[in-house]
């Protein structure tokens, strides 16, 4: 199994709290709405492993912006 790039990973936060990780495989962005530990690109269909701290991070970010729904 590949494991997706730390440097692959960015968020926003306007209008919703977003997360973008880049496939390892194929190197598109991938737009997820809630923390995940794998990543099934929507592209190529691969299946990846998203780093720890990266999912750490993630749920970081929705403790502190809230989920997508909350936010307004």
């Amino acid at each position: 199994m590949k494991v997706a790039p730390k440097s692959s990973f960015r968020y926003t936060i306007e209008p919703e709290l977003r997360f973008y990780i880049q496939c390892p495989y194929c190197k598109r962005s991938n737009e997820e709405k809630y923390w995940i530990k794998f990543l099934i690109c929507k592209y190529c269909g691969l299946i990846s492993k998203v780093p720890e701290d990266i999912t750490t991070k993630m749920i970081k970010l929705e403790e502190k912006y809230g989920k997508p729904s909350q936010i307004y």
